[in-house]
């Protein structure tokens, strides 16, 4: 017998799971959808406050380092890896007192 997708399967939560720490979200359309449909939460949060899709390059860091805190106060929209790297190299000379 096949299995029930989406609705139909009872252990369906509205397309919502957590993927190695991050929310993600079914929206197979979406140009970052992975192989399975699925679109990292933050991103969408980022593009609803934009009011647009990001860019390929652009990525979002999380302020406080906590992968499934999607506030939008939480998001800094990088420009791209660069500037995101920069961010956490930053936040572990800060950590580290220097």
């Amino acid at each position: 017998m096949p299995k029930a997708c989406g609705p139909r399967n009872f252990r369906w939560n509205g397309g919502r799971h957590i993927d190695n720490g991050y929310v993600t979200c079914k929206q197979p359309d979406h140009i970052r959808a992975n192989s399975y449909g699925y679109v990292q939460e933050h991103i969408l949060v980022a593009e609803k406050v934009l009011g647009r899709t990001l860019a390929l390059t652009n990525e979002v860091h999380h302020i406080n380092r906590i992968k499934h805190d999607n506030r939008n106060a939480n998001l800094v929209i990088c420009e791209d890896r660069s500037y995101h790297f920069l961010l956490h190299k930053r936040q572990r000379a800060l950590d580290a007192g220097v």
